[in-house]
């Protein structure tokens, strides 16, 4: 029925049509999943009224983000010009799309994130953009309010998670380099980075490429990373060098322009690749110091246009502490700060940088700091950046806490300092849940809490609510953990932990009311008790030190409760520092089944724990509770390589991985398939590893294969100088053929020159049969290559 008003709809006049459809697009999103397919026909219709969208993107919130509503929606909001600032909904869109990508819709949410950026890109206005140079995957500022950043921001994280949809590294290759200019270059740079399967020849040349750009970004550093990691030839980086050209002359009073590119480039490339513009990165680093490699973290680079501290850090730095604090507390935002953008909440942030910066000088006098600010804006981030601070400045404990104590008791009527709470706050509660974490810090220090032990726990304790509170914050996507966190129950908990281990380490002996708290958080069902939960899982080994019989008795209902244990035991492998004797004693089983639905990190705990030779785990009890089932082999076999990469000759763990890899080719195949073998391509990065062994064990395991690895580029390469005669050249036949293109022109080159150097060197069995197979595959030099045995005939 509402289908066929919304068709009658086109009938009224434009501002009828609109104001019927807007009637109708609050019909439909009352009718929930049912109204989704009308929801994004309307927004489609008319994506640039502001009504129609802020219903529309309601309704992708409430809905599930894998009902393609979100992509109809995602479709007709994404539209905006580079420079605009919609981005409250171009964000809650865009989380939403990730949050709900699976594997059938993948390739579209993707496909359409590569054409909205390609169209962005392309717009008349996308220079006047300011691209950050911190790779694209960085968080965004809370300031970042331009369409261009946020949806490549967005699209750089689709890229980083393609491979858990198995889109392959040439698709998306395909995909990105449809997106032309820098970004498009930068996200390739993305997706490089993190190849297996791509030569490194392919990515010498495209950081060539990229030297042609004015300036060096985090992507392209994780680029160059890689590429050094790989220990190339220096002679294939010549290209590089050849890239940069030659410095030009002084001309004029200004630096010529490839200075400044050269010098911005200093900060990614080896010291090889920069010779010959030594004196010139050196000239333009006196004027501006070193070049910028702030690449984990994005800097406002017009951060006067989006928000000032009507005082710097350095001009309250100046000042004493007692006359900053009033300096700071006297301000008051006129109407010409307002259009400036000078906030409360700016000076808060510069107050906090400067506390930051003088710890010390700034916690001699809590009281009279506090007294001076009043503020709870100002309060709120000066206990903000003692708590940073605290392992500095734990001698000032008692008037920290007394500090504390008096805001907590005066709460001074808050003066009314912005618009909205974004500018000041309205209330003191921001400022309670700070002294919370601002205990929970100095207890972790090991400050001298004694005199204020009671009130420290009676502050932690009442913010363990038991229900939802209003002021709880969502975040999305989100799981329990980065839920509590940002809230009050959370961080109480966590300071109620910090408190147990001061006490056990300062004292021996817990109080008895750690373990009621326990006893009761455990037991509260739905997301608040998850919440509680995510924090105990995450802060499992320090429980496992100070509440150990606590956690025997109660493993039960904390990893295994039918409703929220799976989650629990899920987030203490996601978060926990570490796996422990006790973890892998008391939850061998649960970590079996874990790796079974697909956990994270549940296979590599497993490996860990059978490389370390611990009781219970080894290969066959790995293949046996994996019995037949590919994707968990795989897995486990490549997390082992993966684990002794760096391991030296000789190491225990390598012995043990080594017989891992034995005992999978040794299996029944019906134990461990075929398919589970092709990880152990990841063998070839294991230099601890004699070369005999790892020639013998890849060439039978390329045998079960027939002749299909993951890691073919690196398991040829490590071929290329046939370190193990006849059994070298048997797996470059074997591999000839087989796997991507770009894979088998790669290693056909290998072979060639494997060829070539046998020909110079020694004889080999295959060498008559690896020229054929060469000669076959269209590798012609291979026919005038001689054997080495025939030289002297010749």
């Amino acid at each position: 029925m509402l289908k066929l008003l919304f068709d009658d709809a086109k009938h009224q006049p434009g501002p009828k049509r609109l104001d019927a459809r807007f009637q109708l697009l609050i019909m439909a999103n009352r009718l929930g999943a049912e109204g989704s397919i009308l929801v994004g026909d309307i927004i489609t219709a008319h994506p640039d009224s502001h009504h129609i969208r802020a219903l529309a993107v309601g309704a992708v919130k409430a809905a599930d983000p894998t009902d393609p509503v979100v992509q109809h929606v995602a479709r007709a909001v994404l539209t905006g010009d580079p420079l605009a600032t919609d981005q409250y909904y171009y964000k809650l869109v865009l989380d939403r799309l990730e949050a709900g990508l699976t594997a059938d819709n993948f390739v579209g949410r993707f496909a359409m994130l590569v054409a909205k950026v390609r169209q962005a890109v392309e717009h008349e206005h996308a220079g006047w953009v300011a691209m950050d140079i911190a790779r694209l995957t960085a968080g965004l500022g809370e300031d970042e309010r331009h369409y261009l950043v946020i949806i490549v921001h967005h699209l750089a994280r689709l890229v980083d998670r393609a491979s858990e949809f198995d889109m392959t590294v040439a698709k998306l290759l395909e995909r990105v380099r449809t997106i032309p200019g820098q970004v498009g270059e930068r996200l390739v740079s993305q997706i490089l980075a993190r190849a297996d399967d791509v030569s490194m020849a392919h990515k010498i040349e495209h950081i060539s490429r990229r030297l042609k750009s004015s300036t060096a970004t985090g992507d392209d550093k994780d680029l160059v990373d890689v590429i050094i990691a790989g220990n190339p030839d220096p002679a294939e980086l010549t290209v590089w060098r050849e890239a940069l050209g030659t410095p030009s002359a002084l001309d004029g009073d200004g630096l010529p322009d490839d200075w400044a590119r050269a010098w911005r480039w200093s900060a990614v490339l080896p010291s090889d690749s920069l010779r010959g513009w030594e004196e010139q990165i050196a000239r333009v680093s006196e004027l501006h110091s070193s070049p910028e490699s702030a690449f984990d973290r994005r800097i406002p680079l017009f951060s006067s246009r989006w928000g000032q501290s009507v005082y710097s850090v350095e001009e309250l730095a100046g000042h004493p502490v007692g006359e900053a604090a009033t300096l700071i507390a006297q301000w008051r935002p006129s109407a010409e700060d307002k259009w400036s953008l000078k906030s409360a909440r700016q000076l808060a942030r510069a107050l906090q940088t400067a506390v930051e910066s003088s710890p010390t000088q700034w916690s001699e006098d809590p009281v009279g700091v506090v007294r001076s600010l009043r503020e709870p804006v100002y309060v709120l981030h000066y206990f903000i950046g003692l708590t940073t601070k605290a392992t500095d400045v734990t001698a000032h404990t008692e008037t920290i806490m007394t500090g504390a104590q008096l805001v907590r008791r005066e709460r001074w009527e808050p003066t009314v300092l912005g618009g909205d709470d974004f500018d000041f706050e309205p209330d003191w509660h921001g400022v309670d849940t700070a002294t919370v974490d601002l205990i929970a810090a100095l207890a972790n220090s090991d400050a001298p809490l004694h005199a204020h032990l009671d009130m420290a726990w009676e502050w932690a304790t009442e913010h363990l609510d038991h229900v939802a509170h209003p002021r709880d914050r969502t975040i999305e996507p989100r799981d329990a953990l980065t839920q509590a966190i940002n809230n009050r129950r959370g961080r109480g908990m966590q300071a109620a932990v910090a408190l147990a281990a001061w006490e056990y380490r300062n004292g021996g002996a817990i109080r008895s009311r750690f373990v009621e708290i326990l006893d009761e958080v455990v037991r509260i069902p739905g997301d608040v008790g998850m919440e509680f939960r995510s924090v105990l899982a995450e802060r499992r080994v320090l429980l496992e030190s100070i509440a150990r019989e606590w956690l025997d008795d109660n493993v039960g209902i904390l990893f295994r409760d039918e409703t929220h244990g799976q989650e629990t035991f899920n987030l203490t492998l996601t978060y926990s520092s570490r796996a422990t004797p006790w973890f892998y004693d008391a939850l061998r089983e649960d970590l079996f089944a874990a790796a079974r639905r697909g956990a994270s990190k549940a296979v590599s705990w497993l490996m860990l724990g059978t490389l370390h030779s611990v009781e219970g785990y080894n290969a066959n009890m790995i293949i046996d509770k994996f019995r037949g089932t590919t994707d968990l082999l795989a897995t486990a076999a490549e997390d082992a390589a993966f684990m002794v990469q760096g391991s030296a000759v000789g190491a225990p763990e390598l012995a043990v991985a080594v017989g891992f890899w034995r005992a999978l080719l040794n299996a029944k195949r019906a134990h461990v398939p075929a398919e589970a073998l092709r990880s152990m391509g990841r063998w070839a990065f294991v230099d601890g590893l004699a070369e005999d062994d790892w020639a013998q064990l890849t060439n039978e395991t390329l045998q079960v294969t027939g002749g299909v690895t993951d890691y073919a580029i690196e398991v040829a390469d490590r071929c290329r100088t046939v370190p193990v005669p006849t059994v070298s050249t048997q797996i470059l036949l074997t591999l000839l053929g087989k796997g991507e293109p770009w894979e088998q022109h790669h290693i056909a080159g290998t072979a060639l020159e494997a060829l070539r150097a046998l020909s110079q060197t020694r004889s080999d069995e295959n060498f008559a049969v690896l020229q054929t197979r060469l000669i076959e595959l269209g590798q012609h030099e291979a026919v005038d290559l001689i054997p080495y045995e025939d030289r002297d005939d010749t």
